[in-house]
């Protein structure tokens, strides 16, 4: 009994000034509360409360089939996409390695021992100085883990698996978001063209009215020219415009690939007449977001996993500074001679704990202990300055949208005024009060500032499209 508390005492002072080894990490506080950094978190107004946040699928709100057509070829197909899928199964078969790393070491064993010495036990019975002994068994390991070392590793890899999809929904996101602004794009082109050629059509009437009226001697050639100088500067603006659709599709082939391209086509072609504004009417945004939403940005948990994986390998590694204890077993045939060897009277079969201190380590340990605390540290600053980055990204896109939404009210009652006087010119029209040439005149100047407000218009839209980016969803309205 003595012996046994002398031994535990000794076992005890190991334990001890391995623990008193373990050097102290300085680790970085990480921002909990982000209601006292920012004024995006402020009250709700009254027209918030009727809004509810959707961060799956959020394009459906907007109910444009062929929007949600090309968003699923564009899940479906995305290179980024496919290699976010597969790292995410690597993920998965970490977690599996992890666990298997604390299951017992089972191996086959086979030897051929060859032993001369002239003080031979064995002479007596072999009558040689050497002789070769011949063993074939199973050995196990089985590390007891008293410190959960290897229940943290796994917890390691399970958050880093976390990080891995976090990233994979950020790509999702983006993708996502890019696809919805090219598609708001091309509908503007459409509108774009039909302007355009509605704009070249008027001008081919005053020119015709113009190149008359040098014949009959009421205009001058000079009137001529300068239709003619506009009818040039359309023809540009209508190939910049076919140009910039090209390029639209290009994008789209790149986000889908290739060998999608005839469906994007397709999809495209039906969707030539559709109105980009019916897409911005069916995006709300509210006048605060709350912290959760910022919280749980792809972005913003990618490093809240990491944080959270680190701190698992710093409690693993810990372990590291304490002794590891095995139980070790073999069960094998020993003989001399081969043919002999697979035999009952041959069986041997041993079972031992032992203790592994890690005296001549510890250098190497402490190191990297201490590597593993400044990757801790690293990850909090990227989590602290992603958060901050994030508040800042959606009080800029706040101040985007207001800006663009100011602009864009201005510009409609502009517009209206426009579209009024352009109305009350009709009807001069209709009394022979005015000119076809004046009032084809005033169309074509009608037709001009309308074209400017859809680009307004589509400003607007797009700040829309870039807050659902920042906060990863969008608001809709609630049943």
């Amino acid at each position: 009994m003595k012996k046994l508390k002398k031994n535990a005492l000794c076992l005890g002072a190991f334990l001890f000034v391995a623990c008193a080894n373990v050097p102290k990490l300085d680790k970085v506080e990480k921002i909990e509360n982000i209601s006292t950094i920012t004024n995006v978190t402020s009250q709700k107004s009254i027209d918030d409360y009727s809004l509810t946040f959707n961060s799956q699928k959020w394009w459906l709100i907007l109910n444009d089939s062929s929007l949600n057509e090309l968003i699923n070829l564009v899940l479906e197909n995305n290179k980024t996409l496919k290699i976010a899928k597969l790292n995410i199964q690597k993920s998965e078969e970490a977690i599996n390695l992890s666990k298997s790393a604390r299951g017992v070491d089972v191996g086959l064993s086979t030897g051929l021992t060859r032993i001369e010495t002239r003080e031979n036990p064995l002479k007596k019975f072999t009558g040689k100085d050497s002789y070769t002994l011949y063993n074939i068994g199973l050995q196990t390991s089985y590390e007891l883990d008293l410190f959960n070392k290897f229940g943290n590793n796994i917890k390691e890899s399970k958050y880093r698996k976390i990080a891995v999809e976090a990233n994979s929904k950020l790509a999702e996101i983006t993708l996502e978001y890019q696809t919805a602004k090219l598609y708001a794009y091309w509908l503007y082109l459409n509108e774009e063209n039909r302007n355009l050629l509605e704009r070249r059509q008027i001008l081919e009437n005053i020119l015709s009215m113009e190149k008359i009226g040098v014949e009959i001697g009421k205009e001058t050639e000079d009137n001529v020219l300068v239709v003619r100088e506009m009818l040039a500067g359309i023809d540009i603006l209508i190939k910049k415009n076919e140009e910039n659709k090209n390029l639209t599709k290009n994008n789209f082939y790149l986000l889908i690939g290739a060998s999608s391209s005839e469906k994007v086509d397709n999809i495209l072609d039906k969707a030539s007449s559709k109105s980009f504004e019916a897409l911005s009417s069916n995006i709300n945004i509210p006048k605060s977001v709350e912290s959760d939403i910022i919280a749980n940005r792809p972005n913003v948990q990618y490093y809240l996993a990491l944080i959270n994986a680190q701190e698992a390998k710093i409690k693993s590694l810990k372990t590291n500074f304490y002794p590891s204890f095995h139980i070790t077993g073999m069960l094998s045939y020993g003989s001399l001679k081969i043919s002999d060897l697979i035999s009952p009277k041959n069986l041997l079969g041993i079972i031992s704990p032992s203790i592994k201190l890690p005296i001549l380590e510890s250098g190497k340990i402490k190191s990297s202990y201490k590597i593993a605390g400044i990757d801790y540290n690293i990850f909090v600053e990227q989590y602290n300055e992603e958060l901050l980055k994030s508040i800042k990204d959606i009080n800029d896109k706040f101040i985007n949208y207001n800006s663009a939404l100011a602009i864009s009210q201005e510009s409609n009652n502009v517009l209206n005024i426009r579209k009024e006087q352009f109305a009350r010119f009709q009807k001069k029209l209709e009394l022979g009060m005015e000119t076809e040439k004046t009032y084809m005149t005033n169309k074509y100047n009608y037709l001009a500032e309308k074209l400017d407000d859809s680009q307004r218009n589509l400003s607007l839209l797009n700040t829309k499209l870039d807050f659902i980016n920042a906060t990863g969803g969008i608001y809709g309205k609630s049943n």
